[in-house]
């Protein structure tokens, strides 16, 4: 069920990384506007029931690796007034610039070590009020691997008692210099913004130093025997309002994660550096991310019948589960022209700073709780079905008073009323670029004009 789901997520992540550079291709499959003449006699305008209620999914895989796709992990707190608070924090590997790696023979001192998060540009919170957050560093001493499967809820054992190094950081500073957090004195200007960890010279440089040229730094798969990662964490007593997202992988230093070493030769006043990055070839990675909705006003809506308001979050979090029934009122020779589910935003407090997801994408759930790719979601390597299920975030109009989303279904409702079905069952979730960012309370089953439904449009064939 996990791996159908993840397959899913990353094909909507593919999909809306696609996009920014092709281009939206609904009408190659069905423009979703475009319906009969109403007349009730061959073309019937019709609404099907919907029950839903918040569930909460914690199973989201954050250590997938996929060739096109930027790897991005929010790193910080956020106490939300709705959704209570949001932890999240890093686990990385790094590996040396090349096999049989060694300090120049010559070296007099390694004046620093820097750790490098490069800023992806993003920080969802509230970024105003300048709050402070304390970001350390830990040796991780668990073994991990790049081939395994990690989720949001799994950690690894790291040493608590000896930290490698921390800094406070004020989130909206990120944008506006690569100097964060610097302790010394050298010439980074024109790098690419980041946030910058200096290590601890005892707990990691001399250790480091030490094992130049030996066994530990002949290749990665030695040296991550020996140094089996980092595990950034953002304090969990802050009560911190934003969380900043960054990349792990890039392809030069200040783009990708990684440590940079900075040294001096004998006799020679230059400052040379030398970098151990992360590489998707060789490292292990995750997005560890806790939720505590303990006190909030989402805490008595979650894992409930309670059906309105209803609440998403881009997972791991709060999603909602639809389940669509009356489908066989619907003549057996008809076609489905459209079928769109409507999901409508309700105003709460701070909606305005922690911003709601940009694009729903329902998942299919199967009679046995195993989820599946909707008929509209099919092929699942073009950018087209996803463009015509749409999901995107839309402004108030001329029918829908408040901000709302509009998913298309028309194929999957054609091939329910093939197979016999009077029901679909969908779990509604937001898009995993930025885990654990986003959050939208909804209009239920009794909001009014408001609350969520599901419009068809269908035309009776005749019969032979």
């Amino acid at each position: 069920m996990q791996n159908a789901r993840s397959l899913a997520l990353y094909t909507l992540a593919l999909a809306i990384t696609l996009f920014a550079e092709t281009g939206c291709k609904e009408n190659t499959i069905l423009n979703a506007n475009v319906a009969p003449a109403i007349d009730n006699i061959n073309a019937v305008d019709t609404s099907l029931e919907v029950s839903c209620h918040t569930i909460f999914f914690d199973s989201l895989v954050t250590s997938n690796s996929f060739s096109g796709i930027s790897i991005i992990h929010g790193l910080g707190t956020v106490t939300d007034p709705y959704f209570g608070k949001t932890n999240a924090g890093i686990y990385f590997q790094v590996v040396p610039p090349s096999t049989n790696f060694g300090f120049p023979t010559n070296i007099d001192r390694i004046d620093s070590a820097v750790l490098i998060l490069p800023y992806s540009g993003y920080t969802w919170g509230d970024t105003a009020l300048n709050i402070k957050q304390k970001f350390t560093a830990y040796r991780v001493t668990e073994d991990m691997s790049k081939d395994s499967s990690y989720y949001a809820f799994s950690t690894k054992a790291y040493d608590k008692n000896n930290p490698l190094g921390s800094v406070n950081v004020t989130i909206d500073n990120l944008s506006d210099s690569v100097y964060v957090g610097r302790t010394y004195n050298d010439s980074i200007s024109g790098k690419y913004p980041h946030l910058r960890i200096p290590l601890s010279k005892t707990a990691f440089i001399d250790q480091i130093q030490s094992k130049s040229g030996s066994d530990e730094l002949s290749g990665p798969t030695q040296f991550i025997d020996y140094f089996k990662g980092f595990y950034l964490e953002a304090d969990p007593r802050s009560n911190g309002a934003a969380i900043p997202y960054f990349y792990l992988d890039g392809s030069t230093d200040y783009t990708r994660a990684g440590v940079i070493f900075y040294y001096h030769l004998t006799d020679d006043t230059a400052t040379y550096t030398v970098s151990f990055p992360y590489t998707s070839t060789n490292c292990a990675h995750f997005n560890h991310i806790t939720r505590s909705y303990r006190g909030s006003m989402a805490e008595g809506k979650i894992g409930t019948n309670i059906s309105d308001p209803v609440l998403l979050q881009n997972l791991p979090g709060c999603e909602i589960d639809v389940i669509i029934s009356g489908i066989q009122k619907i003549p057996a020779y008809s076609l489905v022209n459209k079928a769109q589910l409507v999901v409508t935003r309700t105003s709460t407090a701070s909606e305005d700073i922690y911003a709601p997801p940009y694009r729903l994408y329902p998942i299919g759930i199967d009679s046995t709780g195993a989820t599946y790719t909707i008929a509209d979601g099919y092929p699942i390597t073009s950018t087209a079905p996803l463009a015509f299920i749409d999901g995107t975030i839309k402004e108030s109009d001329a029918n829908i008073s408040q901000t709302h989303y509009l998913l298309n279904m028309p194929r999957e409702i054609q091939a329910a009323m093939k197979a016999g079905k009077d029901t679909v069952h969908l779990h509604l979730t937001g898009t995993t670029d930025f885990p654990g960012a986003f959050r939208l309370v909804a209009e239920g089953n009794n909001g009014g004009n408001n609350r969520m439904r599901f419009n068809v449009v269908y035309t009776k064939l005749k019969q032979n």
